[in-house]
C-alpha cells in the first residue's frame, strides 16, 4: 500500500492562469507578515497575560468593553507574554455584527469600519517605576493594513500612576 504525503502537482492545475507580478509580492509580504505575526504570538512559551487592558476612540469610547473583548461591534484585544516580551492584539470587529454569517455571499458587513488615533491602556501594576520606563521605552506598533510595507513603529507613550494599582 503507497501512502500519498504531498501532491505531486497543482491541485487546480492551469497552465494557462498568469499571476501579476503586483499581486505575487503583495501575497509574498502579507505571508511575511502572517508568519511573523504568528511566530510572535503564538509560539511556544507565549501565553494570554492577566495584565488589564483596554482601548479607547479619540473621543474616548471606551473600544474593547468585556474583560475578553471578543463580542461583535468592539475591538477585540488580547495581552500575551512570553520569551521576554509582552503583546497587545487587537482585532477592528467595529462595525461587524457577531451573530452575522455570510450563507448568501452577500457584501455587507465583511469590512469593519477605519479605527484610528487610539488610545491602548495597559496594567503595569507590580512593576516598579524603573520597570514601567523601560517597557514604554520598548513599545512599538505594527499592523497587517498596511501588511506590503508593514514595519514597527515606536508607539507614542504616556506613563500614568492609578491609585488603585
Amino acid at each position: 500500500m503507497q501512502l500519498l504525503t504531498s501532491f505531486k502537482v497543482a491541485y487546480y492545475q492551469t497552465p494557462y492562469l498568469s499571476v501579476a507580478k503586483y499581486t505575487i509580492r503583495k501575497l509574498y509580504n502579507y505571508q511575511q507578515f502572517i508568519t511573523a505575526y504568528e511566530n510572535l504570538l503564538r509560539s511556544e512559551g507565549v501565553t494570554n497575560s492577566n495584565r488589564s487592558v483596554s482601548t479607547k476612540n479619540i473621543t474616548g469610547e471606551i473600544l474593547s468593553k468585556d474583560a475578553l473583548g471578543v463580542t461583535g461591534d468592539k475591538v477585540w484585544i488580547f495581552v500575551k507574554s512570553g520569551k521576554g516580551l509582552s503583546t497587545v492584539q487587537m482585532i477592528n470587529m467595529i462595525g461587524i455584527n457577531a451573530s452575522w454569517h455570510n450563507e448568501e455571499g452577500d457584501v455587507d458587513n465583511k469590512t469593519p469600519y477605519a479605527q484610528e488615533n487610539l488610545t491602548v491602556r495597559l496594567s503595569l501594576s507590580g512593576k516598579i517605576a524603573q520597570e514601567a520606563v523601560k517597557i514604554a521605552d520598548q513599545l512599538y506598533v505594527t499592523s497587517p493594513d498596511d501588511w506590503a510595507t508593514s514595519i514597527m513603529r515606536k508607539a507614542q507613550v504616556r506613563l500614568e500612576t492609578d491609585e488603585n494599582d
